[in-house]
Parts: structure tokens; sequence; C-alpha cells
């Protein structure tokens, strides 16, 4: 019966897996649709079904990492060649007698190496990032089961008390073995190295930006310096850009003398990246527009972004917005004030801090 029950509750996650790739494979089919007329998506799942494997054994292979480093560098070794001799064999020999031919015109080892390096570390790279968040939610959950227990067992009765534990635990939450995370990225700058120079500076500008997302979520009482928040946050926009090939119109203008003066941790990173996901940052007119003015008594914050036309589409329950407004309740009580207009075409956020 407990079998059955964990094969239940596993089928949500194989559908969400699924639609997923699904996804993704239509997507990639329709960007190269746009440059290659007469390309099958029979072509495209060809060359996509080695690399969703590769994702799946990346996976496992992290979980070594905290058994054995030795084995999981042995292992990591091993699959890349497996999967590099693989795919040469099937793009050269096996593909071609099944009608499916995906070489070019300019196909070779030199090349293919290549693409493969560069291919392999984007998947890499992103069952990198799926692992961290699901031990993150893992650890999230554990820390809430323990908590609400503990608070039963108590019966504690002050609401606010009950309120800033959990507001405690949530910094925590985030604390997923940074020095895993930060240290093994170093490894791939490392390699990324002999690839691709502007690929390893973002790979180690994702590092960075990463080990300040986790080691500094509750740095004196939950507040930073405002250079290190600036710092980061021009990480963010350098990463954004890398991944819209410099396509997206941002001006960011900072005025005053930055000294001592503090926010909270991730509160300008929240705001931009609110702005990324909504906004319409193509158009020249209408740039993304980041102002920070500074003094001794004040930070204040005003952003202002052309709205998507779709943006009624996308499902968002707010929460990072939410979370930021806990955050500057918990840090800067009676000391901000946050003014938000949603207009029809156009965003404005407002924030100013006391120091």
């Amino acid at each position: 019966m407990n079998q059955f029950f964990l094969k239940l509750n596993a089928l949500p996650k194989i559908v969400l897996h699924s639609l997923a790739w699904g996804l993704y494979i239509l997507y990639t089919y329709g960007l190269n649709l746009i440059t290659v007329k007469d390309l099958h998506i029979t072509d495209i799942l060809a060359l996509s079904l080695p690399l969703i494997l590769f994702f799946y054994l990346c996976l496992f292979g992290f979980s070594l990492f905290r058994k054995n480093l030795l084995v999981a560098v042995l292992y990591f070794i091993v699959i890349f060649g497996c999967l590099f001799g693989m795919g040469y064999l099937l793009i050269d020999h096996i593909f071609p007698k099944f009608g499916i031919n995906i070489k070019s015109d300019s196909f070779s080892l030199a090349a293919y190496t290549q693409e493969v390096l560069i291919t392999t570390f984007k998947f890499f790279i992103y069952a990198l990032l799926y692992f961290v968040i699901q031990e993150w939610l893992k650890t999230q959950q554990n820390l809430k089961n323990s908590e609400v227990e503990r608070l039963k067992a108590e019966d504690l009765k002050n609401k606010k008390e009950i309120e800033n534990i959990k507001y405690q635990y949530a910094f925590l939450r985030s604390q997923i073995n940074p020095h895993f995370l930060y240290n093994t990225l170093n490894v791939f700058f490392s390699q990324a190295l002999k690839v691709s120079e502007p690929l390893a500076e973002n790979i180690l500008k994702l590092s960075d930006l990463m080990r300040y997302a986790l080691d500094n979520s509750d740095e004196n009482n939950g507040k930073i310096q405002l250079q290190k928040e600036l710092d980061q946050l021009q990480r963010v926009i350098d990463i954004q850009q890398m991944r819209f090939s410099d396509r997206k119109q941002i001006r960011l203008n900072i005025d005053g003398d930055i000294k001592d003066q503090k926010i909270p941790p991730l509160s300008l990173i929240t705001i931009v990246e609110n702005s990324f996901k909504y906004g319409d940052l193509n158009d020249p007119v209408h740039p993304l527009e980041i102002n920070i003015c500074v003094t001794d008594e004040m930070v204040s914050v005003d952003l202002k972004n052309k709205k998507r036309k779709n943006t009624s589409e996308i499902l968002s329950n707010n929460i990072g917005i939410n979370n930021l407004k806990q955050r500057l309740d918990y840090s800067f009580a009676g000391k901000y004030q946050l003014d938000i207009r949603d207009l029809e075409n156009f965003y404005h956020l407002h924030l100013r801090i006391q120091q």
C-alpha cells in the first residue's frame, strides 16, 4: 500500500517534467524553424533526448558530492565522455540511416567538440539550478514541519512572537550549503575559461550573486550596506543583458554620496527582477529607468518601466513584492514608504527608506 501511494505521489512530478521538456522541444523547434525551413521536429527531438538524459544524470551526480568528491568528479568525466561519444555516433552514423540528417556542411570533430562543450555546460547549469531549488524546497518544508510541531508543543499564544520566529526561520531556509554551491561554480569557472572567456566571466558573476543571496539574508538584523546591494544589482543586470544579447534598454542612475546606508538584502534585486519579468525593456524610447538618490538620512529608489502587452496573461502572486514588504517591516518598521502605481501601460515604484 505504501508503494502505491509513493507512485501516486510521484505522478504529478513526472507529468510536470514531461510537460516542461515538451515545451522546451517545441520552443527550440520554433526558434530554429525561423532560419532552417526544412527542419523537422524529429531532428530537435533526436538532439534533445541525449541532453535530457544528461540533465538527469547530472542531478544524480550532484548528490555524490556530499559523499565522495573524487567519485563525483570521476562520475561526471565518465558521463561526459559517454555522451560525447554517443552523440557523435548518433549524428554521424545512426541518424542518417533513419533519414534524420542533423549534420551541417561545416560539421567536423572540432566543431562538434566545441558545440558539445557549450551545450552540455548549459544543461549542466540547468541541472545545478534545479538541484539547488529542490534542496531549498525540501529544507523549507522540513523546517516548516519542525516549526509547526514546536509551536504546537509550546502552545505560543503571542501572535507577534510567532510571526517573528517564522521570519527568522525563513532566512534559515535559504542556507542551502552555500559553500558547496560557491566552490562548485568556481570549479566551473576555471573549466569554462578554456572554452569561452565571456561565459566564464558570467559564471563568476552568477557565483558571486548566489553566494550573496545565500550568505547575507540575515546580516545585521536584516540590513546590509547599500553598496553591497548595488554591486550585486549590477551583476544581475549584466547577467540579464548577456541572456538577452544586450537588447534590454536600462538606465541606472545613482545620485549622492554612498557611505554606510543600509537596506534589506536583495531588495533592489527583487524590484529589478520584477521589471525583467513583466516589463517591455526593448523599447529605446521607454527604457527601464532606475534612479537611486542617497543622502545621510534617506535612500530613495524610483523605478519606471513600460509594461508588456501580454502582462495580464502572466500568472503572478506578487511573492517578490510581498516578501520585500515583510523584510521592510522587519528591518525598517515605521521608517519606510513604498508606493506602487500599476498603470495600464507603465509600472512605477517609489521606495523611501529612512536611515
